[in-house]
Parts: structure tokens; sequence; C-alpha cells
């Protein structure tokens, strides 16, 4: 029975020292005192068996949640599987989760249930706890020690310089409640930040932009692929709204996110952060607001899940803000599996359109798309194009993907179309959270090899009136597409596509500005350099 305790033990803190993340925890507790624990009730108690079947049963349920996250979603416990529990809604969980759960995994998972209940039943049946020492103790007292020198030689290999820590490795339980505090305690920092924060003051709208007043429209995608979209070359035509409009489109070749996860990805294109300076001082809705823009929120993703939402909060600043789901999505009519297509955002914006093209004041909406979360299929409705969908020349995931990208190029599509006839400048921003990975059944996470989850696509259209009227505002975005570009330093430029300059210099921040410092790019928040793929 302890043996298997030893076991469990050792499977679960190396899966996960496996996956990096407990170095950047602090470690409150041990293996240590369990070990200890457990070779005292052998010796000491002759009833001890139901109190190891409760703690060997606690054991392996972490390393059962641990073994089927692995199985299902290809990846070990990390951020976005926190992520994922407190800031969705069921729902939206239940969906996500679909496009991983299979057969196979299912199969996995109950065979390991029949195997170790199985395993229990007779290590309970021969199960004899031990009185006073005995010439076979060795053996046990032996195997112990080499448990004990476990933590040592993990925390050896990744580093660890404390001995202290050394010796108290967290045991998994202490490690999955580190993880979460730790997560805890960033988010709690932030939303402090966010209600705190204020516009700076060296701020004002372009003289250009007070004149002719344009209708602005900042589109943030989800989970788009810049590979997939045939506008930066994508072999498939996924693109053909945005193709037959390529001469009114500056495309910027060069851009990847931070980290794929949207809460995180967002709250660096949104707000001030940087890699190197993580506090929120002003968020970009606060500077339009300061400078005079209207700002109109209109979002397809759920109001918010177990935890307040940050993208909630950056949101509460604007004049408004209508969620097309308030809660939840158990109100959808499509189906029950969450099947949310960005079309339903279209009426709300030819609603605003309507509205603010009255109003002679500079107009933002802020759109945020559902786009291509997972599962792909549940992205478009069915009875969208089947072009992709026959095609056996690539695997039905990426095929669903595709499609899922064909919709969202409808949608804008159907933007344009009416922005084209307003009587006044407009223009429309496109950015995507983060990236995916379609082309294996593993999660889309910060531990992704693939630079698709990273990479990400990023361009401004622009009506006939503002390419006639404001032509000056679009050469240096011409000048700098193919800028090296990551999104915690795409702030200043973005404000500046949108006709905010500021007072002070901030050319160096600036990706349109000819003094604009390029660094190094990161992948994982700032843990890994990012290597761009060789085309």
């Amino acid at each position: 029975m302890i043996a298997i305790n030893y076991l469990l033990i050792a499977i679960n803190g190396f899966s996960l020292s496996y996956a990096k993340q407990w170095p950047n925890i602090t470690c409150v507790g041990s293996v240590v005192w369990l070990l200890l624990f457990l070779l005292s009730l052998h010796f000491v108690c002759r009833r001890c068996k139901w109190v190891l079947w409760v703690i060997t049963t606690l054991q392996f349920f972490v390393f059962f949640v641990l073994f089927a996250i692995y199985i299902t979603t290809g990846t070990f416990f990390c951020e976005s599987i926190l992520y994922l529990v407190y800031d969705t809604t069921w729902d939206e969980t239940k969906g996500f989760l679909s496009a991983y759960v299979n057969f196979k995994s299912f199969a996995s998972l109950l065979l390991l249930l029949v195997a170790y209940f199985s395993v229990m039943y007779f290590a309970m049946r021969k199960y004899k706890a031990n009185k006073g020492y005995c010439r076979g103790d060795v053996r046990s007292l032996a195997t112990i020690a080499l448990i004990l020198l476990y933590p040592l030689v993990v925390s050896f290999l990744h580093g660890e310089k404390n001995f202290i820590k050394k010796l108290f490795t967290s045991h998994p339980v202490n490690y999955i409640y580190n993880h979460i505090r730790y997560f805890n305690s960033n988010m709690s920092d932030f939303v402090s930040e966010i209600r705190n924060c204020s516009a700076p003051s060296g701020v004002k709208l372009n003289e250009g932009f007070k004149d002719d007043a344009p209708l602005g429209v900042f589109v943030i995608g989800e989970s788009a692929i810049r590979s997939h979209h045939s506008i930066y070359g994508y072999a498939r035509n996924t693109t053909p709204s945005l193709a037959k409009r390529k001469d009114s489109i500056i495309a910027f070749n060069d851009t990847i996110t931070v980290l794929p996860v949207t809460i995180t990805a967002l709250k660096y294109w949104l707000t001030n952060m940087t890699l190197e300076d993580r506090h929120v001082k002003w968020t970009l809705i606060d500077v339009l607001r300061k400078v005079g823009y209207k700002v109109d929120v209109i979002t397809n993703q759920n109001k918010s899940g177990w935890a307040d939402s940050p993208l909630q909060l950056i949101f509460s600043s604007a004049n408004s803000v209508t969620y097309m789901h308030e809660e939840n999505y158990s109100d959808l009519e499509e189906d029950k599996d969450a099947r949310i297509y960005d079309g339903v955002l279209v009426d709300p914006f030819i609603s605003w359109v309507d509205k603010a093209s009255s109003i002679k004041t500079p107009q933002m909406a802020i759109l945020h798309f559902f786009g291509s979360h997972e599962p792909y299929a549940s992205r478009y409705p069915n009875d969208f194009s089947r072009e992709f969908l026959d095609d056996s020349d690539f695997t039905q995931r990426v095929n669903e993907y595709d499609t899922s990208i064909l919709y969202s190029d409808k949608v804008l599509g159907s933007l344009m179309d009416r922005l084209e006839k307003v009587d006044r400048p407009a223009f429309l921003i496109y950015i995507s959270d983060h990236g995916s990975v379609c082309e294996s059944n593993n999660l889309r996470n910060p531990q992704s090899r693939d630079n698709s989850a990273y990479e990400v696509p990023f361009f401004i259209w622009t009506n006939s009136q503002y390419r006639e009227a404001l032509p000056n505002t679009l050469r240096p975005m011409k000048q700098h597409c193919d800028i090296s570009l990551q999104s915690d330093k795409a702030h200043f430029g973005l404000l500046e596509m949108m006709g905010v300059t500021f007072t002070d210099d901030v050319e160096s921040l600036n990706f349109l500005s000819e003094k604009f410092e390029v660094k190094p790019r990161f992948r994982n928040e700032g843990s890994e350099i990012y290597v761009k793929d060789i085309e």
C-alpha cells in the first residue's frame, strides 16, 4: 500500500515538474511530511490501512486529473487549464473540451480506473501494518530514503539553488494549490490596477480626425492563425471578402501575441502592459474616450465566468457594452453545444453605424468575435459553405478550422459593406487575440511548440473617404507593414492608427515611427525567445 503511494507521488511529481511550471511557484509544502506520516503509520498503527486507502486514493485522484488533462489535450497542467476553469462558463468549457475528448481518451481513463481499483483491492486484502522493527523493514527504509531524495534530484535538475527548497519540493497537491494561489494573486493585482487606472495627461486627437470625425471599428478576432488567411499567402481561398478589397487593406505581415490565452493576450493588446512593465496604468478605451471618441463595445463572448473577467473590467469604461450572451450560452437556439456564430454581430453593428453616422464626433465600435475558438465546427452554421469540409487532402480538423476562417471573412465583409456606404471617413482595424493549433489535436497553450498559436493577422481597411481625407495617416502604415511586432509593443501604433497623438516622446515605442526600437520577441509571456519558422 505504501509502495503504491510512493509510486503515485513520484509520477505526480515528475509530471508536474516536467511541465517546467513549478520553479516559478513558491514552495510552501513538501512531500516529506506525507512520507514520514505514512512511515509512522506503517510502523506504529496496526489498523492504518483505511487511512492509507484514503491517502492513496487522494494521491491517485491527483494523478488521474493530471493524466486526464494530458491524454485529452496533449499538455501538462498549466495556466491554460486554470483560465479554462476560472474564466469560462460551463457551457463554454464543455464546448471547448468537446474538441479533445474522444473514444481513445475515454477508454484510456476507464482502463486506468479499473487497473487502480483492482490493484487496491488486492493490496487491501493482503496489507498488514508492522508493529515494531524487523529485518524486513530495511527494504522499506531504503525505499523511503530513495523517495526522499527524489525532490532533491528534481529541483537540482531544474537549477534550484536554495537547499531548503530542494528538500521541500512541493507535493503535487501543494503544487496545484500554489499555482491557483499564484494565478489568483496576479488576477487580483490586475483587477485592482484596472479599477484605478486612467488615461495619461499628454494625449490629444489628430487635427485631421477632429475635422473629419471618422467612424472607427476595432475588431478583436479569436484564435485566428495568420498563415491560414489567403491574404497572407495561404493556398486555400479562406478570405475572399478581404481579397476583393486588397487595394484598401494594409496588412502587417509579422505580428505575434505574447501568450495563446485570450485573457492574458488581450491584457497586452488593450492596455499599456508590456513584458518589461506589467502594471496597468491606462487602457486603449480610456485614451480614446479622453481624446473625444465615443466608444461602444459589442461582444459575442460571454460576460463572465467564475472569476471577475479582466475583459469585462476593461470594457466597462466604454460608453456602452452589449453582450450578445449575458451570462452563458444556454440561451442559444442553434443547439445545446455552444454553437456561436459571429454573424449575430452584423445587425447590432448596422444599427450602431446608422446611429453613429449622424453624430459628428469620432465614433469607435469594438467588436469581439468568437472567431475560430475550439471546437471549430461550432463557429459556422451547418448550412454554410462546404468548399473545404469535403476536401480529403486535409484533415477534418483543418477543414473545419479553415471553414471557420472563411465564415469570419464573410462577417468582416458584411461589416465593410456597411462602412463603404457611410458618407464620412471610416476605418476597420482587425487583430486576433492569439492563434491556434489546428494541425494537431494538442491544446493551444503556453507549452505549445507550434508557432501558429502565436502568429496572428493584423490589418487595417479604410473606405474611399478616409483615403481621400487622411492620406498622410496611411503612409507610415504602408512603410512599416513588414516590421517584426509583438502585441505588447503595439499600443502606441494602434492609437496613432486611431488618430491619437502623445505630447510626450513615445517614438521609440510607436511601431509606425522610424525611431521604433525593434526588440527580441518572446513566447509564453516572456519565458522563451520566439524563433520564426523558416518558410
